[in-house]
Order: structure tokens, then C-alpha cells, then sequence
């Protein structure tokens, strides 16, 4: 049996949560599964549930609920990554004693994800403690980078010093390594010693549920019929997030004046959705670009969208990411425009599953040729799904997942 532990509410409808529960799903075809997560208020503490026709028990462990990703938190000074480690410390410990100490020792593999990475050293010490397996330790991002970015540190600022002897430390103790990038794969191997045979990569793709095409009032008045849509779907929290996205709407808001029929749709909350705002507000655009905030089932926008976007700026963060919003927007069949470094360069091919740009100011022509080639646009639509469903589709991904899991 596997105990899957990882610091997130489930059920979660963010592309993490629904990246997790995809693999809690595709191992729960194999073996029974435990899962020990994070409590939200209102949901009990333990409960079997039914995903993909297989009993699955969550087991809860509470932690403070204002010790979160914000902004203000990241200072640089550590106190936040103290806090959000001790919040997590007492609790997390006490519910995996509970649910380790009821299962036969040699049947149980513990699978972990990281963030922070204080969670598989935790889940290390009870698999040493309890004699059973650290089989997995799966990276959604790398935490080192993270700190790099959020907080402009510099590579031997302390904080950066202790993450990566955490890493090293948990990628020498763990049986298989799963990541959601080769170039993140590289990189730890690089650093961590490890063989590249303890890797594996699964990119942060998710099913999305084409019967749930809803889309919203505010979506429908703003756009008319004939208008060219141009979609940007995410969480908009972290700074790669927000600085390309004002950046693209700095350098294309003269164009967009002279297209009136040109929309840009903005899908998805955060704090950092204030200084967009604000930014379409001072850029005087407002009649052609709209902030939608989080809409739970975006496939409806998506479905009615002639062009998606990933304005993203290269940094020691980004070029080792693909987000989970690249394969929603391909397994629509929308053409995408992607920049062009790190993984997007690696598993996007320029002018045929999308269009990649070097610089900000290339997207106005890109956005000009998609308006004005419908032909060309549409070749490159289906390219990119025909990409996603031969490589990136959860089924495809599920099976490399149960090889790579279940291999001796």
C-alpha cells in the first residue's frame, strides 16, 4: 500500500491540487492509497472517498491557515519559512505516527511531494523510524530557485544554503525522484549527486473537463461575436506571473488601440491581480482587456478563444517550468504563444505547434499574423493538440507515472 503525504488540502482545484490528485488516482489503480493532507475547515478529518472507481482514505493533519503564500511574507529574513515549518511540524507528525502504526511495516511505501521540503524530511524520519520505504519524493517546484525568485536572494544567502542541503538530503534518501521538467531533473542531478536513473519527469498536465464548458456573464458581454479572443489563464501570485503579463500589455497597448476588435481575457486571482488592474487602467485599455478573476471550470472561455498567451520573463525560475496552463490551452486546439528559452524551446517547436517569441515586442506581429492568416493560425492549433494528445494527455502521463512507480 502507498501513504501519499503532501501539504495541500484535497480535493484542490488549483493546477497543483489537480496534478496530485491525478497521481493519487493513477496509483490507486495499482494499490490501495492513504493520503495525508492538509485540513481545511468544514471537511472531516478522515473520510474514504471514490476516485476513478478505487476507495481512496484521506487522513487530515490541521495547521494554521494564515501561514500561506503572500508577498509580504517574502522578506528574506526566514521568519516565514520558520513559521510555515513549525506550523506544520507538530500536527503532520502526530497524524503520520497515527496512520503509519496501524499498517504492516513491510507493505507500506511512503510517497511524498515537496514544499516545503521540512515535509519528506519529516516523512524520512518515520520511514527510517517505522522501518518502511521513502519511495517517492516528487518536486512541483524547485525550492532553492523559488527562494532565488521570490525573494531575490543570492545564491549563498542562508536560506538558499539550507533548501539545498535539504535537497541533496532528501534526493539521497529517496528511492525515485519525480519532477515535472528533464531541465529540473538536470539540474538536481547536477547538484545532488544523484544519477539521472533515479529521475523521472511528468509535466503539470491535467485533464480538463470538456463538459464543463460554462462560461461566464461578464465573459459573454464583454466579447462580440467576431472578435479576435486572446486568453491568459493563471494564478496570478508569483511575479512570473505578473511582470510579463504587464509587460505584454505595456508593449501591445498602442496595437490593441488601433484593433478594436481584439479582446484580452484575463483568467485567474491572486494579490498580485490588483497590479493588473491597475495596469489596465493606466495603460487606458480597459475597453479591451478584462480582469475575470478565478473562474473554477475556464473551458468554456477557453473553447470560444482564438489565441492564448504565456508571457513570461527568463529567469533562474522559469527556465526550468512548464505550466500546467500550456496543456489546457493545447488540448483545446488554440494556438499559443510561448516564450522562447528553457522548456518551452524543448517541447515546442516555433511556427508549428506555436509561436515563440524573444522579445516582448515580437508579439504584436504574432498576435497581427494569427488575426490576419486564419489558415496558418488554425495549422498551429491543431499541431499543439496533436502534440498534447500524443505526449501530454493524463492517460499517456498516468501510464509513464505507473512505470516508473511501480518499476523494481
Amino acid at each position: 500500500m502507498i501513504v501519499y503525504v503532501f501539504n495541500q488540502p484535497f480535493p484542490d482545484n488549483s493546477g497543483f491540487g489537480r496534478r496530485c490528485q491525478r497521481e493519487i488516482e493513477a496509483l490507486s489503480t495499482k494499490e490501495f492509497v492513504t493520503v495525508v493532507c492538509r485540513h481545511q475547515l468544514g471537511e472531516p478529518m478522515e473520510e474514504e472517498v471514490s476516485l476513478a472507481g478505487h476507495l481512496v482514505k484521506l487522513v487530515r493533519f490541521s495547521a494554521k491557515s494564515e501561514v500561506v503564500h503572500r508577498p509580504e511574507n517574502y522578506t528574506g529574513n526566514g521568519l516565514y519559512e520558520i513559521k510555515r515549518n513549525l506550523d506544520l511540524l507538530a500536527n503532520l507528525c502526530k497524524t503520520l505516527a497515527r496512520v503509519l502504526k496501524h499498517y504492516p511495516r513491510k507493505e507500506v511505501k511512503l510517497y511524498c511531494v515537496t514544499s516545503p521540503l521540512t515535509v519528506p524530511l519529516i516523512v524520512l524520519f518515520f520511514a527510517y523510524f517505522f522501518r518502511v520505504k521513502p519511495s517517492l519524493v516528487s518536486f512541483h517546484d524547485l525550492e532553492p530557485e523559488l527562494a532565488m525568485h521570490l525573494k531575490n536572494l543570492p545564491s549563498n544567502h542562508w536560506i538558499v544554503k539550507v533548501e539545498l542541503f535539504l535537497e541533496s538530503f532528501v534526493c539521497k534518501f529517496f528511492n525515485k525522484i519525480l519532477v515535472t521538467t528533464d531541465s529540473q531533473a538536470e539540474r538536481l542531478s547536477t547538484r545532488t549527486h544523484q544519477p539521472l536513473s533515479k529521475f523521472c519527469s511528468i509535466v503539470n498536465t491535467t485533464d480538463v473537463a470538456k463538459n464543463e464548458l460554462f462560461i461566464p456573464d461578464q465573459f459573454t458581454s464583454f466579447v462580440a461575436k467576431n472578435d479576435f479572443v486572446i486568453t491568459y489563464l493563471s494564478t496570478i501570485s508569483f511575479d512570473y506571473t505578473i511582470i510579463g503579463l504587464v509587460k505584454f500589455l505595456e508593449n501591445f497597448a498602442h496595437e490593441l488601440r488601433k484593433l478594436p476588435a481584439v479582446k484580452v481575457v484575463i483568467i485567474g486571482d491572486g494579490e498580485g491581480l490588483k497590479h493588473v488592474r491597475s495596469a489596465v487602467s493606466r495603460l487606458d485599455i480597459s475597453s479591451q482587456v478584462i480582469c475575470l478573476g478565478h473562474i473554477s471550470f475556464p473551458g468554456g472561455c477557453l473553447a470560444t478563444s482564438d489565441a492564448a498567451i504565456i508571457p513570461w520573463e527568463q529567469d533562474i525560475m522559469t527556465e526550468v517550468m512548464l505550466p500546467t496552463k500550456l496543456f489546457e490551452y493545447l488540448s483545446f486546439g488554440i494556438p499559443v504563444i510561448a516564450p522562447d528559452f528553457g522548456e518551452f524551446r524543448r517541447s515546442l517547436e516555433n511556427k508549428n505547434t506555436a509561436l515563440l517569441f524573444n522579445d516582448f515586442a515580437q508579439i504584436s506581429g504574432m498576435i497581427h499574423t494569427l488575426i490576419s492568416e486564419k489558415y496558418q493560425a488554425k495549422k498551429i492549433g491543431q499541431a499543439g493538440k496533436q502534440l498534447y494528445l500524443s505526449m501530454y494527455q493524463p492517460a499517456i502521463l498516468n501510464k509513464k507515472l505507473l512505470n516508473f512507480c511501480m518499476a523494481q
